[in-house]
């Protein structure tokens, strides 16, 4: 008998980072289709109440973010480059301190229009905070395109930050055992042994219908198929 424990966690490698550290090497790119532009900056907001005090990746650093203050309910858009991934994953912090915070958002470029792919309203308190967005389904033919789409909120206290933003490549299929669970040892062992594992799923795609094999001697002695989805 095979009794396996189904687990996904992604298996990923970097492909394109902005940490902000040094200007001159940032790759992403204001609109000219907003009402206003993020600001890179370092060290603390100028305004009391909202907004990091330092940048996420030293403290010291820099980071961009959205000055609200005679900014109400205004947009401002940054666009990053034509990235050329298979099975991207897109992976920030951000910082969104403030009681009249508005909205972060994330875009993805199809080809021919840009859609939501993750947003976020409202005061989430004083820290940095990680997001990671799966965006498999939105890549075209290899290439895709991202944005952060900031709405400010109707007061000056909804300084919204971004900083550390990594988009990773996952492979599509990159499944293997992780574990084995039962039997611990290779000594008094009955003709009917219950063997337990654990298969993990490092892949972008879902897995299904694939065969388990277990062997005495190099010689396969039974096949187990799994037939749901993981």
């Amino acid at each position: 008998t095979v009794v396996a424990t189904f687990i996904h966690t992604p298996n990923i490698s970097v492909s394109y980072m902005e940490d902000l550290e040094v200007s001159s090497s940032v790759l992403l790119e204001q609109s000219n289709a907003d009402d206003i532009d993020w600001t890179l900056q370092s060290g603390i907001t100028p305004s009391g109440g909202t907004g990091p005090t330092g940048d996420h990746t030293t403290g010291t650093g820099n980071y961009y973010y959205l000055e609200a203050s005679a900014n109400l309910n205004k947009v401002a858009v940054l666009e990053s480059p034509c990235i050329d991934v298979v099975s991207p994953k897109l992976t920030f912090w951000y910082h969104m301190y403030g009681s009249e915070m508005g909205t972060l958002s994330v875009e993805v470029f199809d080809g021919s229009a840009w859609t939501q792919a993750w947003s976020l309203t409202g005061n989430q308190g004083n820290d940095w905070l990680l997001a990671e967005i799966n965006l498999v389904n939105f890549t075209l033919n290899g290439d895709f395109r991202y944005r952060f789409v900031g709405l400010t909120g109707s007061g000056g206290q909804s300084d919204m930050a971004i900083d550390d933003i990594l988009v990773n490549e996952i492979n599509a299929n990159d499944i293997g055992i992780s574990e084995i669970i039962a039997p611990t040892g290779g000594c008094n062992l009955t003709a009917n042994e219950n063997v337990e594992i654990i298969i993990f799923n490092a892949g972008a795609a879902d897995q299904t219908g694939f065969n388990i094999d277990y062997s005495l001697d190099a010689n396969i002695i039974g096949t187990y198929t799994y037939t749901n989805v993981i």
